[in-house]
């Protein structure tokens, strides 16, 4: 698939889940292992950008999942920062074609810009579930 076409996926559980999953993922002795299968299940056929080949892909998102980590005792604020960075964290990937860790002032700026006029595949039009468990 063409990352042109791109169109977001959830990415980040809800909270109840993401704690367990960060804690699943500190205690783990291969931890790249396990957030490199998370990140498999949640983009199926999709290729997360070669740049990801020296783990920068499970670098970011370990580094954001800590970071929603710490919002845990607030979930409004939670839901808010888990929205915003699961969007900045596939714009960096899918669109910049680069790992979060990398960004000078000028993507941030590109990235708001972005946020202000997103290609319509990018806007969602009704609430869905994030994750649905089946059996």
């Amino acid at each position: 698939m063409s990352t042109k076409n791109y169109v977001p996926r959830a990415v980040f559980q809800k909270l109840e889940e993401l704690v367990e999953q960060y804690k699943t993922i500190q205690s783990s002795s291969q931890p790249y292992d396990l957030i490199n299968q998370w990140l498999s299940f949640c983009f199926g056929e999709i290729s997360i950008p070669e740049f990801a080949n020296s783990n920068s892909a499970v670098k970011d998102y370990q580094l954001v999942l800590g970071f929603l980590y710490s919002y845990r005792g607030s979930s409004d604020t939670f839901v808010a920062y888990r929205r915003d960075l699961e969007r900045f964290i596939q714009w960096s990937w899918f669109v910049k074609g680069q790992s979060v860790l990398d960004h000078k002032r000028a993507d941030i700026e590109a990235f708001v810009e972005f946020c202000q006029k997103p290609p319509k595949r990018w806007i969602g039009f009704k609430k869905v579930p994030r994750f649905i468990t089946i059996n």
